[in-house]
């Protein structure tokens, strides 16, 4: 991948993922890749991650929704997550792979 990637959650000193410097809010990326046995194909994906902080149960989380377009439908993911803000530590997880949920 070429060009700075500023969109990222960062890793401290302190061993704990630093939330801070997340960007909230809906964003696009077209991720590509080719593998080197099929240089004449072109894999890609159109991935739209929402990402917004709610409370819930008293404490901020961290609230993602991931959704992952392919070349046809049967490629398409859908990624729900629930992290904890302070420390980014896993509370819920859901998604969806060719039709199959799985949480």
């Amino acid at each position: 991948m070429f060009g700075a990637f500023v969109d990222k959650v960062v890793h401290n000193v302190a061993h704990r993922l630093n939330t801070a410097t997340l960007k909230l809010g809906l964003r696009q990326y077209l991720v590509y890749f080719q593998s080197p046995k099929k240089t004449k194909n072109l894999g890609y994906w159109l991935w739209l991650r929402d990402t917004k902080v709610e409370t819930r149960a008293g404490q901020q989380v961290l609230v993602t929704s991931q959704h992952w377009y392919g070349s046809d439908s049967t490629s398409y993911r859908m990624v729900y997550l629930v992290n904890r803000m302070s420390d980014f530590a896993p509370i819920y997880h859901a998604e969806n792979v060719a039709g199959k949920n799985r949480a």
